[in-house]
C-alpha cells in the first residue's frame, strides 16, 4: 500500500519511484561490493577495504546504488592482498 501511495504522489509531482530488492543491503560494502557479515546488534559497517560507516548509512547507499543501476566492482581486501 505504501509503494502504491508513494508512486501515485510521485507521478502527480512528475517524479518516478524505483523499487529495489533490499536483501543484503546492510551486509554488502557500498564502496567495494564485498559482503561483510554482521549480526543485527552490530551498528557499524567495517570493511577490509577501509570503508567505515553506520550500518544504516551503508544500506542506504546500497539502495541508492541499486536504484541507479550502479554495481561496485569487487576489489581485493587488505587480507587478500597480503597473501600474494
Amino acid at each position: 500500500m505504501l509503494v502504491q501511495f508513494t508512486t501515485y504522489k510521485a507521478e502527480w509531482a512528475g517524479k518516478q519511484v524505483i523499487t529495489v530488492d533490499p536483501r543484503n543491503t546492510s551486509q554488502v560494502c557500498s564502496k567495494c561490493g564485498q559482503i561483510v557479515k554482521k549480526t543485527l546488534k552490530e551498528r557499524t559497517h567495517r570493511c577490509s577495504c577501509g570503508y567505515v560507516a553506520d550500518r544504516d548509512v551503508n544500506a542506504a547507499r546500497n539502495i541508492l546504488h541499486r536504484a541507479m543501476g550502479y554495481v561496485p566492482e569487487p576489489r581485493y581486501g587488505q587480507l587478500e592482498l597480503n597473501l600474494f
